[in-house]
């Protein structure tokens, strides 16, 4: 064997040796987060106002647990007993439709949830308290108290509005 060839083999067995040592990190796979889990949230509602008979909500989803883990997409809700059409949405606050929203230990995103009172003139009135949240990748619900005014057209579901989770500015103490 050549002083060249004697090289190269000396190369591919440093090399060989350094790839066998290397941790296994599974490629893009180990800088993935995984999807928020139920059990390591909870949801606070941080805002609530009105505009032009559009009442809405801001409910954070506050990492609980000792990792981060993401979200994306638009949360599924419910409201016991009533009936909603849920729509993309609200009039309030912008949509900026889904992208992923890696949420730290302590820290939250935030979605935005929105009804409406002008119809039938505002008659029959209603205020929705609680809402089952369903999250992007969960099956499970959580609760959630609410103020929300609603009013519906006659003889149908609630329209109910509500927005993609982005990342929250800064989560805090409900305001009332």
């Amino acid at each position: 064997m050549g002083r060249r060839e004697g090289a190269v083999a000396l190369l591919l067995a440093v090399l060989m040796t350094f790839c066998a040592a290397a941790p296994r990190t599974g490629g893009a796979q180990a800088t993935r987060t995984r999807t928020c889990a139920a059990g390591q949230v909870r949801l606070e509602v941080t805002a609530a106002d009105s505009v032009m008979s559009q009442p809405f909500v801001d409910i954070a989803v506050i990492d609980t647990g000792p990792a981060s883990c993401t979200l994306r997409g638009y949360p599924r809700l419910r409201a016991p007993g009533h009936r909603l059409r849920v729509r993309h949405g609200v009039y309030e606050r912008g949509d900026p439709r889904p992208t992923s929203v890696a949420v730290r230990p302590g820290r939250g995103a935030v979605f935005s949830v929105g009804t409406a009172t002008a119809y039938q003139g505002g008659r029959r009135l209603t205020t929705l308290s609680r809402l089952a949240v369903v999250l992007p990748g969960s099956d499970t619900a959580l609760p959630v108290r609410v103020d929300l005014p609603a009013t519906r057209p006659a003889g149908r579901a609630f329209p109910v509005g509500v927005t993609a989770i982005t990342p929250a500015r800064r989560t805090g103490t409900p305001r009332r």
